[in-house]
C-alpha cells in the first residue's frame, strides 16, 4: 500500500512537472480583443474590463491581437446581476454565436458579468494553446 501511495505520488508529480514546463513557454500569452474591448492584465492576473451591451456586440468576434493568432474554441457564460448562470456555450471558432447574442441582449439593465474561458487559439505553425479568460462587467448604457 505505501509503495501505490509514493508510486501514485511520483506519477502526480511527474505530471504537475511536465503541466509546468510546457506551460512555462518563451512565447507571451495572447491577449484578447472583442471588437474595441481588449483583454486587462495587472500584475500578471486578468481583471474584468467594464463594457455596455452595445459595446460587446458591435462586433461580436474573439480575436487575439496578434494577425497569425486565430482563437480555435471557447466556453461562453453570462452571469445576470440577480439572475442565474447562463451558459454554458462552447464554440469553435472566435464568433459569437447567435444564441450567446440572444443571452447578451436579454441581460435585463444591462448589468452582469460575462466570461470567456476554456479558450484555445492555434498559432501560425499549428500549435494549439491556451489563454486566460476574458472577463466583461457589464455597465448600463451611458446617456
Amino acid at each position: 500500500m505505501k509503495r501505490l501511495f509514493v508510486l501514485f505520488v511520483l506519477l502526480f508529480l511527474a505530471g504537475y512537472s511536465l503541466c509546468l514546463a510546457q506551460s512555462k513557454k518563451d512565447e507571451p500569452m495572447p491577449v484578447l480583443t472583442l471588437g474595441t474591448l481588449t483583454q486587462k492584465f495587472e500584475k500578471g492576473k486578468v481583471t474584468a474590463i467594464a463594457a455596455t451591451k452595445e459595446e460587446v456586440l458591435a462586433d461580436p468576434w474573439l480575436r487575439t491581437t496578434d494577425a497569425n493568432v486565430n482563437v480555435a474554441s471557447y466556453t461562453f457564460g453570462a452571469f445576470p446581476k440577480g439572475k442565474d448562470y447562463m451558459g454554458p456555450f462552447t464554440v469553435n471558432g472566435g464568433g459569437l454565436t447567435p444564441q450567446i447574442i440572444k443571452t447578451i441582449q436579454n441581460i435585463e439593465r444591462s448589468q452582469g458579468k460575462i466570461l470567456f474561458e476554456g479558450i484555445k487559439v492555434m498559432t501560425a505553425d499549428g500549435t494549439v494553446r491556451a489563454c486566460a479568460p476574458f472577463v466583461i462587467n457589464l455597465v448600463p448604457k451611458k446617456l
